[in-house]
């Protein structure tokens, strides 16, 4: 894979992630980390560029809306893009992809509930009722950033239904802080400060009123608090499974391997999100190139129309846009031209 070593090249490649990435729907601190993660990668020269897209998406409510147009227009068409082949099983009988899942993902946790939790699931709106299994089946975090949700709106929603709380209370304050700070506060209460976390809170919780224990706190910065949310209902697990699938994929994959999706498959929607990561992370580079090269072409000075190049197995998309164009035509609209589009430049002497 080429490297790309100037700075204005790397100025080009960061523009043109922050591009595309302009259109997904994800939380923005999920965006930052794909830029932490894949650009220097890809800078490099690495392969496998979409296990940067894995680290940085896993576990993330994601949506990909320009995905859903494409794949709305292609079925018209009734024709889909060879790089869509890991998913198009899936593609051609579910419209929505990531509700789709989401449906999946309640019916699994609803089934794997206590009759309690089934009870009222049943009494939440549908986005409501998979955030609110999603949360009890889940074990780790034990407290979510308001960057873990999609918009506020959704965070009061969960509040009002008595989902999650905010970790305002010192006890909650005391989950979200890191042990050696805890050490320290059980230390100035003149509590033991050795044992498990979870029983060093209880006492201090035990020992002190929550007036004293807030002050107390406050004095030795422990973070207020504010904007992390406890879930208000859990699942217990055991030591032993405490923290098995931390995430939402599975950590042995490698893009080489083939992926095929069996709608009966049970890690169907684990199986398509790590096509997803691979087709976004390859529409990433495809623009990166085609943004390198038009961008070398100005400079140059002397090339004044590029060729678009479609490959084999194109879609009639493509085939249509094999021609020449003039360099500013390709400034304002280049390919990939869809996620997934393989058509490449070449320069018109």
């Amino acid at each position: 894979m080429k490297k790309f070593e100037n700075s204005q090249g790397k100025d080009i490649i960061q523009e043109t992630v922050k591009n595309v990435l302009s259109r997904i729907v994800a939380p923005e601190n999920a965006k930052q980390k794909i830029r932490e993660y894949w650009i220097p990668a890809f800078l490099n020269g690495e392969k496998y560029l979409d296990r940067q897209i894995k680290e940085a998406l896993s576990g993330v409510d994601w949506d990909w809306p320009e995905l859903i147009e494409w794949l709305q227009r292609f079925r018209k068409e009734n024709e889909f893009p060879y790089m869509w082949e890991p998913c198009l099983r899936y593609f051609d009988k579910i419209p929505r992809i990531k509700t789709s899942i989401e449906d999946y993902q309640i019916k699994r946790w609803f089934e794997e509930s206590p009759e309690e939790i089934k009870t009222k699931a049943n009494d939440l709106p549908l986005n409501i009722k998979y955030y609110y299994l999603k949360l009890f089946h889940s074990n780790y975090p034990l407290a979510y950033n308001e960057d873990d949700f999609p918009n506020p709106e959704l965070i009061r929603e969960l509040v009002k239904w008595n989902i999650v709380r905010e970790a305002t209370k010192p006890a909650d304050r005391l989950v979200i802080t890191d042990y050696h700070l805890v050490q320290k506060v059980s230390k100035t209460a003149g509590l033991r400060a050795v044992g498990k976390k979870e029983d060093l809170i209880n006492c201090l919780v035990d020992s002190s009123k929550e007036m004293e224990l807030s002050k107390m706190l406050d004095d030795l910065g422990v973070p207020s608090g504010e904007n992390n949310y406890i879930p208000n209902q859990r699942k217990e697990f055991s030591v032993e499974n405490a923290f098995e699938n931390v995430g939402s994929v599975d950590s042995s994959y490698d893009s080489d391997d083939e992926v095929d999706i069996d709608l009966d498959d049970p890690n169907l929607p684990l199986s398509l999100e790590l096509a997803l990561y691979n087709l976004l992370s390859h529409t990433l580079s495809m623009s990166c190139y085609t943004a390198r090269e038009i961008e070398q072409a100005v400079n140059s000075g002397f090339v004044k129309k590029m060729q678009v190049l479609a490959t084999d197995n194109s879609t009639s998309y493509c085939l249509k846009r094999q021609k020449i164009y003039k360099i500013d035509e390709l400034r304002e609209k280049s390919p990939p031209w869809f996620p997934g589009c393989r058509c490449s430049l070449l320069a018109e002497f």
